[in-house]
Formats: C-alpha cells, sequence, structure tokens
C-alpha cells in the first residue's frame, strides 16, 4: 500500500522543485528522474489532484540524496534558489 503524502499548503509549492526543475539540476530526462525515484528511493512526495498527481521534490532532501547515492548535482543554483524560498 502507497503511503499518502499531505497536500502542502499553497505558498509551499514555491519552495518545491518540479520534475523540470530535477531535469536541469542533474542533467537528466525525466524518465531517469522517475526511474531514480522509483529504483534508488529519491525522496520525493505525489501531491493528488482532480486530473492527474504531480511530484513534487524538497530541495534539501534531494541534496543529502544525491551526496548519499554519488549523483552529481550539475545546476546547483536551483537547489540554492529554491531553499531560499523556503
Amino acid at each position: 500500500m502507497k503511503k499518502f503524502n499531505p497536500r502542502p499548503a499553497p505558498e509551499i509549492f514555491d519552495s518545491l522543485l518540479t520534475i523540470d526543475d530535477m531535469c536541469k539540476v542533474f542533467a537528466r530526462s525525466p524518465m531517469t528522474i522517475f526511474n531514480w525515484r522509483r529504483q534508488l528511493g529519491m525522496p520525493s512526495m505525489s501531491i493528488p489532484s482532480r486530473k492527474q498527481s504531480c511530484v513534487r521534490f524538497y530541495a534539501e532532501e534531494v541534496e543529502q540524496w544525491a551526496k548519499e547515492h554519488n549523483k552529481v548535482i550539475v545546476n546547483p543554483s536551483i537547489l540554492k534558489e529554491v531553499s531560499r524560498n523556503q
């Protein structure tokens, strides 16, 4: 059974990374990011909506995960920019 992640407050959305952001952070395709989530346990949250759920990421969690899994962050400025909004 999947864990339910509570929907964050609207103002928190500004401090979350999207799949597109993650592709830029790691210079990888969306499929790679989804595979890392599924196979390597990249921390993320699924936010349910009426049409389709969306996936978001906390910058600090992603940065820690990247260190633990020896993944190179190509564009750290994106993580720092989002972290400032938190």
